[in-house]
């Protein structure tokens, strides 16, 4: 211990079994890193093998991840082909205008639509939940009389028979207090109907491979793992 000591003060001397390419500058500045991180580095050695332990505070989170990091970068190489992307909305226009734009920009032949009636929400929400791995949505869905959905009713629902891809809302309406409700409902992305579909897809896949890197168990499942345990490594 005293001469761990000596040596992140810089005063150990060598001794007949130091290594001659050895100036201890490494272990210094393990211990300076440790120290500028908060955390505690120490080590422990059994006959030939000496273990390092840095331990440190985390904060475990139990609560689902909702919001989108667009500051972080993604490859969009990593796309995966053939996702499984359902839509609904209640223009025909609109669904043929998803379904060319989809097939041709993210990769993918398995692009469903919905929306052509009342009855078709009902289905949409069972296929999505059981085999999709990103919803869009539209969030006016009129079908005449009472028989008028809302988007976010859908993404409500999909959320809480916890549909575990993207859900993305396309609307017309994108003013702030619509964005929020959107978000407020469980949308992970927002897209306005007037931006360009190929941009439009670009930012899907964005959302999604950044998505897809924060729900990871390497990444906010992280801190469940290392909970009131020590991180640890080993120097041989």
């Amino acid at each position: 211990e005293d001469y761990v000591k000596d040596v992140v003060s810089g005063k150990a001397v060598k001794g007949p079994s130091t290594s001659a390419m050895s100036d201890h500058i490494g272990l210094q500045h393990s211990f300076m890193a440790a120290d500028t991180l908060g955390m505690t580095l120490s080590l422990n050695q059994r006959a030939q093998r000496v273990t390092a332990k840095l331990e440190g505070d985390v904060v475990i989170t139990t609560q689902p991840v909702t919001a989108v990091h667009r500051s972080a970068e993604v490859d969009l190489q990593a796309w995966p082909k053939d996702l499984k992307i359902h839509c609904i909305d209640d223009s025909a226009p609109a669904r043929r205008l998803l379904f060319h734009n989809l097939t041709s920009w993210a990769a993918t032949s398995n692009v469903r639509t919905y929306g052509q009636n009342e009855g078709e929400a009902v289905r949409f929400i069972e296929d999505t939940v059981n085999d999709a791995d990103i919803a869009i949505l539209d969030q006016h869905l009129e079908y005449g009389g009472e028989a008028n959905i809302l988007g976010t009713d859908l993404v409500a629902e999909l959320v809480a028979r916890r549909f575990e891809g993207l859900i993305c809302m396309r609307s017309a309406n994108v003013a702030d207090e619509d964005v929020r409700a959107y978000k407020t409902a469980g949308a992970h992305c927002v897209f306005g109907k007037d931006i360009l579909m190929k941009d439009m897809v670009q930012q899907m896949k964005q959302d999604y491979l950044q998505r897809s890197l924060m729900t990871t168990p390497a990444s906010p499942h992280l801190a469940d793992s290392l909970s009131s345990e020590a991180l640890q490594f080993v120097v041989s």
